[in-house]
């Protein structure tokens, strides 16, 4: 179950926030959410979301993938984000920049 999550159905529900049927992105939203409170391969979770962020073009992915990086940022582990192991200072402050100006950080993703 673990191998199909990160494998298929993560990525299936991080593109799910791109249709434009709102119910289905609310749905793709809660789910996505549980997930993360729960999920115990938080590295390769984590890396998935941010290379998703990178690479989509659609807002209403991008902003969901901030949405999920900043609720991870809530639940777990406060030194979790710091590791070297998960993404380098680097790539993590790209984020955080990338997603303050981004229109997508601004969209209102519910």
């Amino acid at each position: 179950v673990r191998y199909l999550l990160k494998t298929s159905l993560l990525d299936d529900f991080l593109h799910l926030n791109g249709q434009t049927n709102r119910v289905i992105q609310q749905v793709a939203t809660d789910t996505m959410l549980k997930i993360i409170g729960k999920v115990m391969f938080r590295r390769e979770m984590s890396m998935i979301i941010l290379e998703t962020y990178h690479s989509h073009r659609s807002r209403d992915v991008r902003a969901a993938c901030v949405l999920y990086v900043t609720h991870g940022m809530k639940l777990w582990p406060k030194n979790y984000w710091a590791s070297a192991t998960v993404v380098t200072s680097g790539e993590m402050d790209d984020f955080v920049r990338k997603a303050l100006t981004d229109s997508a950080s601004y969209h209102s993703h519910r």
